[in-house]
């Protein structure tokens, strides 16, 4: 029976974000982005590493349909390529922040106390450094490097996932049916994982979302600042960075990979608000009223 109250509460989720066009379209921009990063090897012609010293900042044309660059690469295969690791930088930072900071927010909004106060005061001691300062500082003492930018960009959006599941928590542990549990003699463990946790899963989900766009801005801006993924490899931030230096001459450089940073940013806003719209009942409720 509880299984299958779920599968129809998915489905209805799922009918929901479907009818939100934007955010169908965005996820189908993500799914054949992420296609065509996959595939990069089988569907482009031309190596990203490969210069050619005799086609140095050319325009775009038939050979190059997005120009190349200040060493004969091919701009082209190079945002394709490109897409490969900043999208797994992107949702790998966000899988270590939300496994650092949901653990530590589920802790605090459960035990409440001293235990709530310490954990509350480091995430905002935390938040209080700008995070692009503290993403360069953590990623240049590690060093340049993919997973170094993960753990950099996942350590500063890891008080995000904190206090959101902290705030949810204090919410849910005060439901009638987390008493019962306590009241039948449910140990503490099982409470939070079998009964608090589950209720969770919806905020954290969102949370998911819609951090990838952010994350995806720090990965580019580290690499753009020369901290983050090590050249020759392909990252529209780092190809930004270099590209900046011809910017009169050569503006696509700048131009086709920063609108690869501003057209994935934007689907994963849109694919972020459609999952708080198809999972928030409040919104959901609020929707129909406007509608009635």
């Amino acid at each position: 029976m509880v299984s299958s109250t779920r599968a129809s509460g998915t489905a209805e989720a799922l009918r929901r974000f479907a009818r939100q066009r934007g955010a169908v379209v965005a996820e189908a921009f993500l799914l054949a982005l992420a296609v065509a990063a996959v595939l990069a090897p089988h569907i482009m012609p031309a190596n990203p590493l490969a210069q050619d010293l005799g086609a140095i900042l050319s325009k775009p044309s038939a050979a190059h349909p997005l120009g190349t660059d200040d060493l004969g690469r091919d701009v082209l295969a190079r945002i394709v390529y490109g897409a490969r690791l900043s999208l797994a930088a992107s949702l790998m930072a966000v899988g270590i922040a939300a496994l650092l900071g949901v653990p530590f927010g589920l802790l605090a909004g459960y035990a409440g106390g001293w235990i709530d106060d310490a954990v509350m005061r480091v995430n905002d001691a935390l938040q209080t450094i700008p995070a692009l300062v503290l993403a360069m500082a953590i990623a240049a003492t590690l060093g340049p490097g993919l997973f170094n930018v993960m753990v950099a960009v996942g350590v500063i959006f890891a008080p995000r996932f904190a206090r959101l599941v902290r705030g949810q928590a204090l919410a849910v542990r005060e439901e009638a049916f987390v008493e019962s549990a306590r009241a039948v003699g449910a140990t503490h463990s099982r409470i939070v994982w079998r009964h608090v946790f589950p209720n969770l899963l919806s905020p954290i989900l969102v949370q998911v979302s819609i951090s990838i766009a952010f994350a995806l801005l720090a990965e580019t801006s580290l690499s753009f600042l020369g901290v983050g993924i090590r050249p020759p490899e392909a990252s529209w931030g780092a190809d930004v960075g270099r590209g900046y230096r011809f910017m009169r001459r050569a503006p696509w450089l700048v131009f086709m990979p920063g609108m690869a940073v501003l057209l994935t940013t934007l689907a994963f806003n849109f694919v972020g608000d459609g999952v708080r719209t198809a999972l928030d009942p409040r919104q959901r409720y609020a929707r129909g009223r406007d509608l009635a």
